[in-house]
């Protein structure tokens, strides 16, 4: 039994339900405030948000973090310049 009185489910059965075609990736774009990060330690994800990102990828994303403030002042360019090699880091790794 789970949390609550639910079954808990077994590692396997949390792929997604939909089969992709061959060669594809699933992607999240997780867009975080400055709540969303431990204020004193810029590189750590608070308790929660790291939860979330391990929950995801156990469901078979690839999942892009961005920070606030690493698209935030660009120009519409600049911004589609970093989401880009961001997401080509994140399929090539």
């Amino acid at each position: 039994m789970g949390l609550l009185g639910r079954q808990t489910l077994a590692a396997e059965n949390l792929k997604p339900l939909k089969e992709l075609p061959e060669g594809s990736k699933r992607v999240v774009v997780l867009v975080l405030d400055f709540t969303d990060c431990l204020l004193c330690h810029q590189t750590q994800l608070s308790g929660l948000t790291a939860l979330k990102v391990r929950l995801l990828q156990a469901r078979g994303y690839n999942v892009l973090v961005l920070r606030y403030n690493d698209i935030t002042g660009l120009k519409k360019l600049q911004q589609i310049r970093t989401l880009s090699a961001k997401l080509q880091n994140l399929l090539q790794g």
